[in-house]
């Protein structure tokens, strides 16, 4: 089996929110990360064997040696060899049952009270100003101003004093929901270790969210904060 480098963009990416990976027969690779806010779907272009990775980075950089890999699934172990040269490397699989968190065998998402379109790099400037700002929340709120827009923030969401203030950053988005809605929806920045792209994103009152990606088969349920509010 050749993997398509956007397989191995994502396995790089999924490495970041999870070390294990658990495969199940099909096409759909799946991550969840530890405190089970975070569970990723990806639809690959290769069809896969049951198997199960328990260092990702690790096997990641272990393809990574190799020009042209080929990837053999045996019974107890991957074989990766190189098309090029004489060389390969057998890979045990891990043991799933070991795994801290899976993720859930069905999951779906509750009706959505707003939906919008995030793109890439209205995503990419509000982590962005997050981390100078040394704030961990990305707010989405109703504007009060203007029925048919978010307020998209990063802001510190601790109590401060009235004197010191608190750093944010906002922009305006355009979205749908009910006019009559009010919400301040809060995520921690550390569940939004998602790849770069554009997004649909719909937020149920649940305090779960989905971000489907625009543009390759990949789709993101995150949970926000307990401390966000809808009335």
């Amino acid at each position: 089996m050749k993997l398509s480098q956007e397989t191995i963009n994502m396995w790089k990416s999924f490495s970041t929110i999870n070390s294990n990976l658990n495969v199940k027969e099909g096409n759909v690779l799946e991550t969840i990360n530890l405190s089970k806010s975070l569970i990723a779907y990806y639809t690959a272009a290769e069809q896969f064997p049951n198997f199960a990775i328990e260092n990702l980075s690790e096997f990641i950089n272990i393809i990574s040696l190799f020009k042209s890999p080929d990837i053999i699934f045996k019974d107890n172990h991957i074989l990766i060899k190189d098309m090029d040269s004489n060389r390969e490397i057998k890979y045990g699989y891990g043991d799933p049952n070991v795994f801290q968190v899976k993720c859930p065998s069905t999951l779906k998402m509750p009706e959505a009270e707003i939906s919008f379109d995030l793109k890439s790099e209205d995503m990419s400037t509000v982590l962005k100003a997050a981390s100078i700002l040394k704030v961990e929340s990305m707010i989405i709120r109703n504007n009060p101003d203007n029925n048919g827009t978010i307020i998209l923030e990063s802001k510190d969401t601790k109590l401060r004093s009235v004197d010191t203030g608190s750093n944010s950053f906002s922009s305006e988005l355009p979205a749908n929901y009910n006019p009559d809605l009010k919400f301040n929806v809060i995520f921690n920045t550390n569940n939004l270790t998602i790849i770069n792209g554009d997004y649909t994103i719909d937020i149920s009152s649940k305090l779960i969210s989905k971000f489907t990606n625009k543009n390759i088969g990949l789709v993101y349920y995150i949970s926000a904060d307990r401390q966000s509010k809808f009335s």
